[in-house]
C-alpha cells in the first residue's frame, strides 16, 4: 500500500519550498501571500511560549 500524497499547490506554475494551507488554498512558497508582499518565510509551525508558572501567593 502506498502513502497518500502530500497536499499540492493549487497554482499550476514552478512551485518552491512546503506547501501550506491558506485562505486561498494550498500554496507553495514560491505563490504564498507573505511572498507577494515581500516578507520573509514565516516558521514552520506555530509553537506558543511555554507557560511560566503561576505565582502562588
Amino acid at each position: 500500500m502506498t502513502e497518500p500524497a502530500g497536499p499540492v499547490c493549487d497554482i499550476p506554475a514552478p512551485h518552491e519550498g512546503p506547501v501550506r494551507l491558506y485562505p486561498a488554498g494550498w500554496l507553495c512558497s514560491a505563490h504564498s501571500p507573505w511572498r507577494a508582499l515581500g516578507l520573509p518565510e514565516p516558521p514552520p509551525a506555530y509553537q506558543p511560549h511555554p507557560q511560566q508558572e503561576e505565582d502562588p501567593r
